[in-house]
């Protein structure tokens, strides 16, 4: 993604000057959108109905995810979703929180911009049928906007003006569905910081994605299965569409062998090259002793604190009290894979 410049409001950053305010009915995003897009949902639809149309196409935050830039979701997810096979996920407090302060940073990009904003409703591409977008809301000077929330960690993504791969992907997303010429993104900041960005339209990237996204719902419309990825989310995907582990067995394909003993290689890099950070990570205790901090020259390079935690001692406690024990344990379960040692010497020694 390209690192923008940007012009400068009093404490905060923008990417062009402030625009003159302007209304809606002067052209702006409105004759944009009827020559690029069609309307599939209006603004304020029911969950259930704007879920379903989800499915018909791919969005922004898909899109991020196909295009491999998602910390959040991965390509085989989304394939996963778009053909059916994924539950449907209850919103974290974190979506939920994102979802009930948009209208708060819409609010607050309007206080700082003077531009004013209208909600919107989900497009479809007339150009690319299979892209979706679902703006938070469109600008009176002929644009979109897109409202994040962020908490302090993330908000080092915008400092120095730049605007996060995430948040640039996703625009660029909308833009090629609504043929915006670009977006603000405005992101609030552990709740003490507006940040506000504008990101020009890029036909470029726009193109490259369309492609990939295009060669991606092929995968949907027919069907077929995209590499498996090592991406948290696919794990997690996979747990909610194999929930239960049912007593049957299944001849595992042809490849497996290759993957088992595969596995077998990593985890015993995986062995050599813990074994060589502890030796690393001894070597620093020893130099440091009981310093708590070992420094070269005058920087501070590496820490050596002692960290009190304390813990309920479980059994002890079923022992003294375990009617306590009986009344507070949940019970819980996981999956667990593990390769079987025994038959993956015999699958080696076979070959």
């Amino acid at each position: 993604m390209s690192v923008l410049s940007h012009d400068t409001l009093p404490g905060r950053t923008l990417a062009r000057p402030r625009p003159e305010r302007r209304t809606p009915d002067s052209g702006g995003m409105d004759a944009i959108l009827d020559a690029h897009a069609e309307l599939v949902l209006p603004p304020g639809a029911d969950d259930d109905l704007w879920l379903r149309t989800r499915r018909t196409g791919i969005g922004g935050s898909d899109a991020l995810a196909v295009a491999g830039l998602s910390r959040w979701a991965s390509p085989y997810e989304v394939w996963l979703d778009k053909t059916g096979r994924l539950p449907a996920r209850t919103p974290t407090l974190a979506m939920r929180l994102g979802h009930l302060l948009e209208p708060i940073v819409a609010r607050l990009f309007t206080e700082e911009t003077g531009i004013t904003v209208t909600d919107t409703g989900t497009w479809r591409s007339r150009a690319w049928p299979y892209m979706l977008a679902n703006p938070d809301r469109l600008t009176a000077d002929g644009a979109l906007l897109e409202c994040k929330t962020t908490n302090s960690f993330g908000g080092r993504e915008w400092r120095g003006g730049l605007v996060p791969d995430h948040a640039e992907g996703q625009v660029e997303h909308y833009a090629a569905v609504t043929g915006a010429p670009g977006a603000y993104v405005a992101a609030l900041v552990a709740n003490t910081d507006i940040e506000i960005r504008w990101v020009p339209r890029d036909d470029d990237l726009i193109e490259d994605l369309a492609d990939l996204e295009g060669d991606f719902w092929k995968l949907v419309t027919t069907d077929t299965e995209p590499p498996i990825d090592g991406h948290p989310a696919t794990t997690e995907a996979l747990k909610r569409v194999y929930d239960r582990v049912q007593a049957h067995r299944v001849e595992l394909p042809e490849q497996a062998r290759g993957v088992l003993l595969e596995r077998q290689r990593v985890q015993e890099r995986i062995k050599d090259a813990t074994a060589e950070l502890d030796k690393i990570n001894n070597q620093l205790r020893a130099w440091l002793a009981d310093a708590h901090y070992g420094t070269i020259g005058d920087v501070a390079v590496v820490s050596n604190k002692t960290v009190v935690s304390r813990r309920v001692p479980v059994k002890r406690l079923r022992e003294l009290h375990p009617d306590i024990v009986a009344a507070l344990e949940v019970e819980d379960d996981h999956r667990s894979l593990k390769a079987m040692v025994k038959g993956i010497r015999e699958i080696s020694d076979g070959q």
